[in-house]
């Protein structure tokens, strides 16, 4: 009498246990997709971390178009403004407002809303 209990409980057990996975798999999200953003707006970072002194700055579609040079700050400590050592242009920085850019600590990047070409037509000529 036993068996004939046990077998179709094991039976829905084993049906249960193939077919879960495909019935939940349109609902569950990749872990791939599962994106997390951490960046904030920079100019609401009070006293910056001093690890943001090396952090990429990346433009609007992600491309890197320099490195941070240096962060200014009122006298709260609030972040004003963002100065970028561009890359390839040897010398040449362009200054950003705090207030356009987010900082995302765990990837230690600076994101800018404007594109490269923007962002190095603001460094000065000459």
């Amino acid at each position: 009498m036993r068996t004939r209990i046990w077998m179709p409980i094991l039976a829905g057990a084993a049906i249960a246990s193939l077919t879960g996975p495909m019935l939940a798999a349109p609902y569950a999200q990749p872990a791939s997709a599962a994106v997390t953003d951490s960046a904030v707006p920079l100019s609401s970072i009070p006293n910056p971390p001093s690890k943001i002194s090396t952090a990429s700055v990346m433009d609007a579609t992600g491309q890197t178009v320099g490195a941070v040079q240096k962060v200014e700050t009122n006298a709260d400590g609030m972040p004003i403004r963002l100065r970028v050592a561009l890359t390839g242009k040897e010398g040449k920085s362009a200054d950003l407002d705090a207030g356009s850019v987010r900082y995302d600590p765990l990837k230690n990047e600076i994101r800018a809303q404007q594109t490269a070409e923007q962002i190095r037509a603001q460094a000065p000529s000459g």
